[in-house]
């Protein structure tokens, strides 16, 4: 849609377009009116092949021996860390990341001593709160190895991506995620699994993701060339592999434009842009898609119809001389970015909202949408989420579906919610793994989408509730730091998240004034707190009020760090250490 629309504000546009593995690379040059150049040039040369009974078979028919010891993977990692080299593993789950990564950490002694990494102690923690996984991976650092997916923390990925480019980590075992968009390359890659669960079992991965994870193999300047690796249990399966994805050529790609859930936005978008004014003007941009050049306009235009009548139904546009024109709600929903449908769940909640009414309504109102992707249903959550239903029924400002073959959606989006509002109730990450088995990573994302959507319908009660207004800006800072509307004026301070802003507010400093009236060597001894927060905290607040006023706040910034810069090999600095 993109690019349709550059080209048409601009037909002389220059437009180059790169990709390493599509298929119908002449189909998408054809569409941009674009000459095809293509070339098997690479930095650093690719070997790819199979490993069975001892031996590497590539693809060039040159054969490679690495003796299996009683772990296979881990004996194609040991044979290229103690060559010099780094390793880069795939499997299909996250927790095989975990307990991979884990037994490769007790393994590393024998091809690597331990690397000196800065901040490695704090990769257990997200927000001042100590996490499980946070401590496995400190471990599994501490010994060169690494796992990646997307339950870390942006923090903890960026920390192994780092130190990993650096050398300093040797291994590192990911899920599929890390093949794309990273670059990320390694002496050796090994593709464990060439499956995946999807839908109810386990299906093929393409071969264009299989290519990708191919494609991190070489590091440019340190390699003389890459390996990656695919694993075999008997020669039957070693030629599948070899025929079906090193030799095999990668699918086609297909535009997604024609279903109605994608065209929602993106109608909505041409017309309230100007791109498009009318049925006609719309049918004719859609037809220079990259969807209408692939098929035809028959099926897109029977699905760009019923979107018009629905954004015409919702009060989105109206029909004027046969022009379409946007209204002030069309508009707004196009400059927020969400879907059309969300904008829709998220107008009759707040219609549906009264003064003093539960925040838990719009959280389970945002988790409706579908710009919200709802946690999975699991067999023993049935139970506990219908109970949540049964007590806390009055408190939603949805209805549930008259469709009883659509509640389970329905428990799930209320799973979601139940999450996100675990979370704004200060329920510790360790308890909200154990509880939904989500990790840090995955509810820092639920948090954002859901902050962003609280943020899209407090702007949508400026339209239709304005009493819902103070109440969604409230509940949007609690969403970003995870905390009870009493650590609010708290967490707005630099440098406290809501472990810290808990401990600050149970020790009686429950505010900045607070700060300011408190001894600073009391408040630099709080648990989580500590000399370079407590300086901090004076500086934002302006000085501590704890001696005479004509006193200067530079003398109480000294005496904080004079407490830095005490001893400390007693083993013992403050009474708290009791």
């Amino acid at each position: 849609m993109t690019l349709t629309k550059f080209r048409k504000l601009n037909p002389s546009l220059q437009v180059i377009a790169l990709s390493a593995t599509i298929k119908n690379a002449r189909e998408v040059a054809d569409w941009l009116d674009a000459k095809l150049v293509t070339s098997e040039w690479r930095p650093t040369p690719l070997k790819e092949g199979v490993y069975l009974d001892g031996e590497i078979v590539f693809t060039d028919n040159s054969r490679r021996e690495v003796p299996a010891g009683k772990d296979v993977l881990w004996s194609l990692v040991a044979d290229s860390i103690a060559e010099g080299g780094q390793c880069l593993i795939f499997v299909n789950t996250r927790r095989s990341t975990e307990s991979v990564a884990t037994k490769f950490a007790k393994l590393a002694d024998e091809v690597m001593g331990e690397p000196a990494m800065d901040g490695v102690d704090d990769l257990a923690e997200d927000q001042g709160e100590q996490t499980t996984m946070g401590r496995t991976l400190r471990a599994c650092v501490k010994k060169g190895v690494a796992f990646h997916h997307a339950g870390l923390t942006n923090e903890q990925r960026r920390f192994v991506e780092a130190n990993f480019k650096q050398g300093k980590i040797k291994c590192i075992v990911a899920t599929p995620t890390l093949a794309a968009g990273i670059n990320l390359p390694a002496r050796r890659v090994i593709i464990r699994d060439v499956l995946r669960f999807e839908n109810g079992g386990q299906a093929s991965i393409p071969v264009m993701e299989i290519k990708q994870m191919c494609g991190r193999a070489g590091r440019p300047r340190f390699d003389p060339y890459g390996e990656a690796v695919l694993i075999a249990k008997n020669e039957e399966e070693r030629q599948f592999l070899q025929d079906n994805y090193l030799l095999g050529e990668s699918e086609e790609i297909y535009s997604k434009l024609g279903s109605e859930p994608v065209l929602r936005a993106h109608v909505l978008a041409t017309l309230a842009t100007g791109t498009a004014f009318s049925r006609d003007s719309l049918m004719d941009f859609l037809n220079s898609t990259f969807f209408a050049y692939q098929t035809t306009m028959v099926g897109l235009e029977e699905a760009a119809d019923n979107v018009l009548d629905f954004l015409q139904e919702e009060g989105m546009i109206r029909s004027e001389e046969g022009r379409l024109i946007p209204t002030f709600f069309g508009r707004r929903v196009s400059d927020l970015y969400i879907d059309p449908l969300t904008a829709t769940k998220l107008r009759d909640a707040l219609k549906n909202f009264r003064p003093g009414g539960s925040p838990f309504g719009m959280l389970h109102a945002v988790c409706s949408s579908p710009d919200m992707l709802t946690m999975y249903l699991k067999r023993t959550d049935y139970e506990w989420v219908e109970e949540v239903y049964a007590l806390r029924e009055g408190e939603l400002l949805l209805p549930p579906p008259d469709d009883l073959d659509e509640f389970d959606f329905y428990l799930a989006e209320l799973k979601t919610a139940c999450a996100i509002d675990d979370w704004i109730m200060e329920m510790e990450e360790d308890e909200l793994l154990k509880k939904y088995g989500i990790g840090p990573g995955d509810l820092r994302n639920k948090v954002d989408v859901g902050e962003w959507l609280i943020y899209s319908m407090r702007e949508l009660s400026n339209i239709f509730n304005k009493d819902a207004y103070p109440v969604l800006t409230e509940l949007m800072t609690r969403l970003r730091y995870g905390v009870r509307p009493e650590l609010l004026d708290l967490v707005r301070l630099r440098g406290v998240g809501r472990a810290r802003a808990r401990s600050l507010y149970n020790h009686g400093v429950r505010s900045a004034e607070d700060i300011r009236n408190v001894d600073p060597r009391r408040l630099a001894r709080l648990p989580k707190i500590g000399d370079a927060v407590a300086k901090s905290l004076l500086q934002q607040v302006g000085g501590s009020r704890f001696r005479r006023e004509d006193e200067a706040v530079e003398e109480v910034i000294e005496e904080i760090e004079a407490l830095e810069e005490r001893p400390t090999d007693s083993g013992q600095r403050t009474l708290f250490d009791f």
